[in-house]
């Protein structure tokens, strides 16, 4: 299916897709860090965050950019960054991630994290398509998405609402069918020595196949690890949490500083990041 025949089809958001701001949950600081790395390419720039849910990624990039504008379908969301986060360089609109070519607007700088997974396969290319046609020539586009082959790999479940996984070699793919320029980096949380060395090297993720074996064979002879703490992603109400605010996010909050981008690592790292220029 073309394109154009899919034209008119629209995002349908579901409960829960608009991750909290939360400083305890690993998975926000995970998400937050991408911003405040995405942040050093915006400086003066017209920035377009898609998806932008409770709006804390957007209201990063403004702190360096221009202006900048977050789209979102989920009202309640849009209602809280609204409340939350105000600034003269700052907007939110309700808009589908899949209607982007009608939005009239172009932008320096477009990030699209956390997104690509949850689309229907048959909308991969109107989606990537419509970021192109709303940046500027030269401009940038960051996407980002769970690495499927450690996914796969270390045995995690996959949400019922990630639809559309990529291997790093398959999303760099489907980017470069849109973008002239690709380039893929890993993301992943500093690890101490000698797990440093190891992840260093692992460009299969074979680790996560060795640590499954073992686990297994703990079990079996009775000394079951203790269980992952939970994400608590979807036990903090929109509202927020206490002592969360708009100034919260003037700089970068404690555990941002344990996330890395790296180039040589974009085999290995838990999620990927493409920077894509047009």
């Amino acid at each position: 299916m073309d394109c154009e025949s899919i034209a008119e089809y629209h995002y349908r958001p579901y409960d829960g897709d608009s991750l909290k701001p939360d400083p305890c949950s690993k998975l926000f600081l995970d998400h937050v860090s991408r911003y405040w790395w995405a942040a050093g390419f915006t400086a003066g720039k017209r920035v377009l965050d898609c998806a932008t849910g409770s709006g804390y990624g957007a209201y990063v990039l403004s702190r360096n950019a221009g202006e900048a504008l977050g789209i979102d379908l989920n009202r309640e969301s849009l209602g809280f960054g609204r409340a939350m986060f105000v600034s003269d360089n700052l907007a939110f609109q309700e808009w589908d991630v899949l209607q982007l070519a009608r939005l009239g607007r172009r932008f320096d700088v477009v990030t699209a994290f956390e997104i690509i997974e949850h689309l229907p396969a048959y909308t991969t290319d109107l989606f990537v398509a419509g970021i192109v046609d709303v940046l500027e020539p030269g401009g940038l586009a960051l996407f980002s998405t769970p690495n499927h082959d450690v996914v796969m790999k270390s045995g995690v479940a996959v949400p019922e609402y990630h639809v559309n996984n990529f291997r790093p070699c398959e999303l760099r793919r489907v980017l470069r069918r849109h973008f002239p320029h690709v380039r893929l980096l890993g993301q992943f949380e500093e690890r101490p020595v000698p797990g440093r060395w190891l992840f260093a090297v692992d460009f299969y993720n074979l680790r996560h196949v060795l640590h499954r074996r073992l686990t297994r064979l703990m079990r079996t002879v009775g000394r079951r690890p203790a269980d992952s703490p939970r994400s608590n992603r979807d036990a903090v109400p929109v509202r927020g949490v206490a002592g969360i605010d708009g100034q919260f996010f003037g700089r970068p909050c404690s555990g941002v500083e344990r996330y890395r981008f790296s180039r040589w690592h974009w085999r290995q790292g838990g999620i990927t990041v493409a920077l894509c220029m047009k």
